[in-house]
């Protein structure tokens, strides 16, 4: 059992042991070497501390040796690598797009500078790719299921055409996961175009949020749903993709020091990626010998479903045009929530004037229709019993939903008593990820500063934020932003590249021991 033990875990030790993280100290060994003695038996454990201590040696040696002969190397000193971004571009990552786009951004301008640092007798020379997927349902739309950048060696050309990349769609929460690494590993594409993957370090850094179609896959979640329980007949089965990841190769591939394969990288968002992950690394695992390296994207367990209530002013300074641009944005609100699959949310609306009304409680996809039966403006200002209602409506559905408020006024209220209930309605929350807000329209506001400051002092304020706004087109914009935001304001960690550069340091450092 130790020899195996040993066998199985020696090479992503020894990667380990390259990103510095060995240690013959075992209560600081990385988690590629961990026991249990009592377990095991005291001597196996013994064997098992021998090995810890002696391939911490062979890391020193390893990374002194790579170092001589990486400055040393006359005979081929240039490192050529080819990174594809596999991404699922389906309405769920619309909040997160921009930030990841951001990101990947970061990776192509500065990657190449930071190995050319980490390796000084080097010359690496990248070139990136970019395949993004949607869903079967979205092969009719003009710009299809899957959107392909061929390899290009400019990254400032590479950035400029992401800039054309759009999410939307989807439907379902599985998605076409094996369709783009089959499009990405020039598997069956269906006429469309192949990538010009060459000699070199390969890498595909795959992004997401979901497991692909099939019921293996499922993550056991009672709001998860799948049209194609049975997974798609025109994309590759999981072993078929790990197979091409293991054997990929191109013309020409017949050097001493070209090796066959594409490594893989994932990047997953939320827990409904858990059990693809554990599948797919496990026949990752037997083909390539080797880990699949993953990382979680963010920093929270992800927000399954929301419950929205929305407070929305009815006070007499709401009539007319007013109200109209106010009921036209609040649809628009519920559609872009149903449109990024996130239809059976809660959504909850609260009509105040100088009392408050609870008109109804429904999921996001009926809540549109609903809008109807929400009386027109009439009375004054008072926000402290539209606050009460918003906090016992968040209390009525504490195990299930996390809490989002919306909270819009025209006016201002000076009844001190409304500070007293947003600071408990915070603080009672804030576990569950409660966020908050304020949209002050036809430039008043001063009194929901205050109350956003308060939620500010207790959420932090990344999760709550006050918007000025004027006139149909600012209402509705706010409003689409806090629909596309939802509660993900500070859940992406804040840089992946780090991950990929290491990845990339990695298989360097193999390349030239």
């Amino acid at each position: 059992w130790v020899v195996a033990c040993e066998m199985m875990q020696l090479q992503p030790g020894i990667e380990a042991l390259l990103e510095g993280t060995g240690s013959n100290d075992i209560s600081h060994s990385s988690p590629w070497l961990t026991f249990d003695e009592v377990s095991i038996g005291r001597e196996q454990a013994a064997i098992l501390l021998n090995t810890q201590k002696q391939l911490g040696e062979l890391g020193d040696q390893l990374k002194s040796e790579a170092s001589v002969k990486i400055s040393q190397s006359s005979a081929e000193t240039e490192f050529k690598c080819q990174v594809c971004f596999v991404m699922d571009l389906t309405g769920s990552m619309s909040a997160l797009l921009s930030d990841i786009f951001e990101q990947i951004q970061g990776v192509v301008q500065e990657i190449g500078n930071e190995i050319k640092e980490k390796f000084q007798g080097i010359t690496t020379s990248f070139s990136f790719a970019f395949v993004g997927f949607k869903d079967k349902e979205d092969e009719a739309q003009s710009n299809g299921r899957f959107h392909v950048v061929d390899f290009v060696d400019s990254s400032d050309v590479f950035v400029q055409r992401m800039q054309e990349v759009h999410c939307g769609g989807g439907g379902d929460l599985a998605e076409d996961v094996l369709g783009g690494l089959g499009v990405a590993l020039n598997m069956e594409t269906g006429g469309r175009q192949k990538l010009s993957w060459k000699c070199g370090a390969r890498m595909i850094v795959l992004i997401g949020d979901a497991p692909p179609h099939g019921q293996e896959y499922h993550p056991g979640s009672k709001f998860f749903t799948d049209s194609h329980p049975g997974g798609l007949s025109d994309s590759p089965k999981l072993q078929e993709v790990v197979e091409r990841l293991t054997n990929f190769k191109v013309e020409g591939e017949e050097s001493s020091r070209d090796k066959a394969g594409i490594d893989l990288l994932y990047l997953r968002l939320g827990s409904f990626t858990d059990k693809f992950y554990s599948l797919l690394n496990k026949e990752y695992s037997l083909a390539k010998e080797a880990h699949l390296e993953d990382h979680q994207l963010v920093n929270e367990k992800r927000v399954e479903r929301l419950h929205i209530v929305f407070c929305l002013d009815a006070s007499g300074s709401m009539s007319g045009a007013y109200w109209t641009w106010l009921m036209q944005a609040y649809r628009q609100f519920v559609d872009e929530r149903v449109h990024e699959q996130h239809g059976d949310d809660l959504v909850s609306v609260v009509r105040f004037s100088d009392s408050s009304q609870h008109i109804f409680t429904e999921p996001a996809k009926r809540a549109k229709e609903k809008s109807n039966n929400i009386p027109k403006p009439a009375g004054r200002t008072d926000f402290g019993p539209a606050l009460n209602d918003a906090h016992r409506l968040f209390e009525s559905k504490n195990e299930d939903y996390t809490p989002l408020l919306v909270f819009m006024s025209d006016g201002d209220d000076d009844k001190p008593n409304s500070y007293d209930i947003l600071r408990a309605m915070a603080q009672a929350n804030k576990e569950r990820g409660m966020s908050m807000h304020f949209v002050s329209f036809g430039g008043q506001g001063g009194f929901l500063d205050t109350l956003a400051s308060i939620g500010v002092e207790v959420l932090g304020e990344n999760r709550c934020k006050h918007y000025n706004t004027q006139g149909q087109e600012g209402i509705t914009s706010v409003f689409q932003k806090i629909a596309t935001e939802g509660c993900m304001l500070d859940h992406l960690v804040d840089s992946f590249s780090k991950s990929i550069g290491n990845a990339l340091s990695n298989h360097i450092m193999v390349e030239y021991m």
